[in-house]
């Protein structure tokens, strides 16, 4: 479809929609895991915008450069093109880019294993989109929060962010109730509840196995639970969706809350 409506943008010479058919260009090739190909696009994208002096369309192609990167684990050039345009975005004023840019690259610095960076970002993130009223970056922010003080070792702070996160996503049906989940089984096991964790970790195994399963594999490993357990569990998770489940998790986070309060 987008190459098609590139031929006839070429043919009107319209370049704002060439530009924007590049893009969507890139983004498919990107979430096809061709990044090579995807690259090519972005930038001919961004090259256009830039000609054509489009600001906000400069800042987006940065944008998708960057989470191009992110996908290819090269967080450097990653965190480059992001601020690029996290830069832009404060220069013209547009609060929901600030929002996702700053959470991007918050999520990079989780990444990078630099929690106090993710959570000073996520922090800033999180006050613009309530700010604005904007659930989705609200949500981002309040995972990547959670998730940056509960690998800083603070868990009982930290959930209180993932379980609003996980209340947000479920309202919202965001993918951030999956890493809110995974995140979830790290505060379960960091408070020697690891029953609950390992029902986390079979259910996203099982459901979400490719994006899930070699972290799950590791951190079972880690653990070594016994066998039979893990057999039980998995028949006791095996038929619930994702909603119903996340939701008897999100109780069991609450007794937490309510216990240290």
């Amino acid at each position: 479809m987008f190459e098609r409506s590139l031929e006839i943008w070429r043919e009107l010479n319209y370049k704002k929609g060439i530009a924007l058919s590049l893009g969507n260009l890139g983004l498919i090739y990107h979430y096809k895991k061709d990044y090579k190909k995807a690259d090519g696009f972005l930038r001919r994208c961004l090259e256009l915008e830039i000609e054509l002096e489009n600001m906000l369309g400069i800042a987006r192609a940065y944008y998708n450069i960057g989470l191009n990167y992110k996908h290819m684990e090269d967080y450097e050039e990653a965190k480059k093109y992001y601020e690029k345009a996290l830069e832009i975005e404060r220069n013209i004023g547009d609060r929901t880019g600030i929002a996702i840019s700053l959470n991007a690259i918050a999520d990079l610095s989780l990444e990078q294993n630099n929690y106090s960076e993710a959570e000073d970002l996520s922090t800033k993130a999180l006050e613009l989109s309530r700010e604005m009223g904007n659930a989705v970056t609200e949500t981002e922010a309040l995972y990547n929060l959670g998730e940056s003080l509960i690998r800083k070792g603070e868990p009982d702070k930290g959930i209180g962010y993932i379980y609003c996160a996980l209340k947000k996503a479920l309202e919202l049906n965001l993918v951030y109730i999956r890493y809110g989940l995974f995140s979830s089984a790290n505060f379960f096991i960091m408070k020697k509840d690891c029953e609950t964790a390992f029902k986390i970790l079979i259910y996203l195994k099982e459901n979400y196995k490719e994006e899930f399963e070699e972290k799950i594999d590791k951190k079972i490993e880690e653990l070594k639970p016994d066998p039979e357990l893990l057999k039980r569990i998995s028949k006791e998770v095996s038929n619930k969706n994702l909603k119903d489940f996340t939701e008897d998790i999100i109780k069991k986070i609450s007794i937490y809350l309510k216990d240290s309060v």
